[in-house]
C-alpha cells in the first residue's frame, strides 16, 4: 500500500495517526473546541400534547401554588380567597409561568376543543381567567402548533350578499343538509347536518345514504325535543324533495323553501358547519392516530364540540346557551372547579317555578335580540365595506309577440285540450316527477342493428309462414 508511483492521501481525524503517516505536512479539515456536555430538556410534544405520557392535567390547586411562587407580581386590584388569587371573580394567571400557562393552553385548544382557532381559545380562557397579554401568548402558540397547519382547509369566502332572512326566534328556521365523510367500519356513509339558523344549534345524525327517511326521522326527533320549526331549508335534491317531506310538512304545519339550483351560497349557513364539521373531525383522527373509517365515532365529541364553542357572531355565546338556556361546558372547567362544593336551594313552589321560567324566557328573548342585532350589523357594515360597479345591461334581440302557431293538443289519459305553441311543446311530461324533456331525435334501428338470413333457410324453419306470406304479396319465388 505505501510504495505507489504518485503515493496516496490519507484523511483522518486522529492526530496520532497524521504524525504517524506524515509528519511533516497535514492538513487539518477540523477546528479543535472544547468538549461540552449537554442535557436535554423533558419536553412535551408539539404534535399531539394530550397523548404525552409527560403532559399532567393543570389542576386549581396547582394554579394557586404557581400563584404563590409569583405573588411578587400580583397586580393591585387582585383579591386574595381561600381558592386562590382571583381578579373579578376569575383566577389570576402570572405571565411569567410559562410552563402552566403552555399546559392551560393545550387544554383550552386541543382535544375536545377542536383546534378552532384563536379567538375561541381566547374567549375560553378570558372567561375563567386573568392573564395579561392573553392575545399575543395565544397567538404565538397557536402558530406553532403543528396540526393547526394541516387542518384549517381552504379560504371560506362568506357572501354579502346573499339573501337575509328575518329570524326572529330560536327554532324558527331549520336547515337541513347531507354531508358525504366516506367509508365507515359500519353502514354509515352519509351525515345529516340539522341547524338552527339563529343560534347556529346543530345535530349531527349518521347515515347509510342520503335519503328521505333518515331525514323524515330526524325532523320527528328534533321535533318531540325542541318543537317544530316553522320553516325548513334545504337544497333540491331527491332525498329531500319528494311526496313524503311535502306530507311531513303539511301535517306538521311546516313551509318548506328549497334554494335555488347552483347557488349554494344562499344556504351558506349549511355550507359554513359543513365546513366547521370537517375540520374538527380531520385535526380529531389526526390527534388521536385514528383511521378515517372512524369518523362515526367522533360524531358525538364533533356536536358537543359545535353547540358549546363561542361563535363570534352571536357576541361570543355558544349556541347551547342560546338556544337551550344551559351554560356551555369547556374542559377548562376541570381547572377552575373550587374545592368548596356550592350548594343552592332549587324553589319547587309552582309559583317561584313559572316565575324562573318567565325570567329565563325573558332572558332568552334578550340575547335573542342581541344577536339579531349584531348580525345586522355586520351584515351592513361587510355591505358598505364591499365596493363594486353596477352592472349595465343592453337590450338586444327579443320577443315582442308570438306568431299565431299553435296547436290545440288533447291529453292521453285525461282527455283535457289544450292550445299551445309549436316551440313550447313538450313531447315528454311527468307532474308527479317535475320532469319534462323534449324530443331532440328519433334514433330507431341502425344500419349495424339490421339482421339478415337467406330465405331458403327461414322456408326450412317455418315454411307454412313463408308460404302465406308469398301467396299474400304475390312473390312467386318463395312458393
Amino acid at each position: 500500500m505505501l510504495v505507489r508511483e504518485k503515493g496516496f492521501h490519507v484523511y483522518c481525524d486522529h492526530s496520532n495517526l497524521i504524525q504517524l503517516f506524515t509528519p511533516d505536512r497535514e492538513v487539518k479539515q477540523h477546528v479543535k473546541v472544547k468538549r461540552v456536555t449537554t442535557r436535554s430538556a423533558q419536553t412535551v410534544s408539539d404534535l399531539r400534547p394530550l397523548q404525552d405520557d409527560q403532559f399532567s392535567w393543570p389542576t386549581r390547586s396547582e394554579i394557586v401554588r404557581v400563584q404563590q411562587e409569583y405573588r411578587e407580581d400580583v397586580p393591585d386590584e387582585a383579591v386574595d380567597t381561600n381558592d386562590g388569587i382571583e381578579i373579578g371573580g376569575k383566577l389570576w394567571l402570572p405571565a411569567k409561568a410559562t410552563a402552566l400557562l403552555k399546559r392551560l393552553f393545550v387544554v383550552a385548544h386541543c382535544g375536545p376543543q377542536g383546534h378552532r382557532g384563536v379567538n375561541v381559545m381566547i374567549e375560553l380562557l378570558d372567561r375563567r381567567f386573568v392573564l395579561s397579554n392573553l392575545r399575543q401568548a395565544a397567538t404565538r402558540f397557536v402558530n406553532q402548533y403543528l396540526l393547526c397547519k394541516r387542518v384549517k382547509g381552504g379560504l371560506v369566502i362568506l357572501r354579502d350578499w346573499t339573501v337575509d332572512r328575518p329570524v326572529p326566534k330560536r327554532n324558527d328556521c331549520l336547515h337541513l343538509d347531507y354531508l358525504y365523510l366516506g367509508e365507515s367500519y359500519g353502514d354509515a356513509k352519509y351525515m345529516l347536518v340539522l341547524k338552527d339558523e339563529l343560534t347556529h344549534f346543530c345535530e349531527l345524525v349518521p347515515t347509510d345514504s342520503a335519503d328521505s327517511q333518515t331525514a323524515v326521522v330526524a325532523i320527528l326527533d328534533w321535533n318531540k325535543r325542541f318543537g317544530i320549526p316553522e320553516m325548513w331549508v334545504s337544497d333540491n335534491g331527491s332525498h329531500v324533495k319528494n311526496q313524503v317531506m311535502e306530507w311531513l310538512a303539511e301535517r306538521l304545519d311546516a313551509s318548506h323553501q328549497f334554494v335555488p339550483v347552483y347557488t349554494p351560497w344562499i344556504n351558506g349557513t349549511a355550507k359554513l358547519v359543513n365546513h366547521d364539521i370537517l375540520q374538527v373531525l380531520r385535526v380529531m383522527l389526526l390527534e388521536r392516530r385514528l383511521d378515517t373509517r372512524n369518523w362515526v365515532h367522533l360524531l358525538p365529541i364533533i356536536q358537543a364540540n359545535l353547540n358549546h364553542t363561542p361563535v363570534y357572531s352571536l357576541g361570543n355565546c355558544d349556541p347551547v346557551e342560546l338556544f337551550t338556556g344551559l351554560p356551555s361546558a369547556s374542559t377548562l372547567d376541570i381547572s377552575v372547579t373550587p374545592s368548596a362544593r356550592v350548594l343552592r336551594d332549587l324553589p319547587m313552589e309552582k309559583t317561584e317555578l313559572r316565575e324562573a321560567v318567565d325570567a329565563l324566557r325573558r332572558s332568552l328573548h334578550d340575547l335573542h335580540r342581541a344577536v339579531r342585532d349584531r348580525r345586522e350589523r355586520q351584515r351592513a357594515v361587510a355591505m358598505a365595506r364591499s365596493k363594486g360597479i353596477v352592472c349595465n345591461f343592453s337590450e338586444g334581440d327579443y320577443v315582442t309577440k308570438a306568431l299565431p302557431h299553435s296547436f290545440l293538443i288533447r291529453h292521453l289519459l285525461t282527455g283535457a285540450e289544450y292550445d299551445v305553441h309549436g316551440s313550447l311543446l313538450k313531447f315528454y311530461h311527468g307532474g308527479d316527477l317535475d320532469v319534462t324533456a323534449e324530443i331532440r331525435e328519433h334514433v330507431s334501428l341502425q344500419d349495424i342493428e339490421n339482421s339478415w338470413e337467406p330465405a331458403h333457410s327461414i322456408k326450412r324453419d317455418v315454411p307454412a309462414l313463408v308460404s302465406k306470406y308469398a301467396m299474400d304479396n304475390g312473390v312467386e319465388e318463395l312458393l
